[in-house]
């Protein structure tokens, strides 16, 4: 079993929750090597509303490091852009 999937058991058995930005924070200098999320705070009986995570880019190098804040109120946090829909374009549509 690797780690990630041990983590994840564990995480699901002790009813423990995670956060991160869900974008890779650990960029390899060698392109054979895909981007990796290696960055995740575990948390226990905090609602994740409470909570907010950010990418910290103050280090030059190949790991972007992630900063967590807990607030005391709800964090107003703003959608995340997207590159895409989900919608699907069906073959009636006369688009590609």
């Amino acid at each position: 079993m690797t780690r990630g999937r041990e983590l994840s058991k564990t995480l699901q058995e002790q009813k423990y929750s995670h956060l991160s930005t869900g974008t890779p924070t650990y960029w390899p200098t060698d392109p054979n090597i895909t981007p990796d999320l290696l960055d995740l705070f575990v948390t226990n009986g905090i609602s994740s509303e409470y909570m907010d995570v950010v990418l910290s880019f103050d280090l030059s190098s190949g790991h972007t490091p992630i900063v967590a804040t807990v607030s005391r109120h709800a964090v107003h946090k703003t959608p995340r852009s997207k590159l895409h829909n989900k919608k699907r374009i069906g073959k009636n549509t006369g688009r590609n």
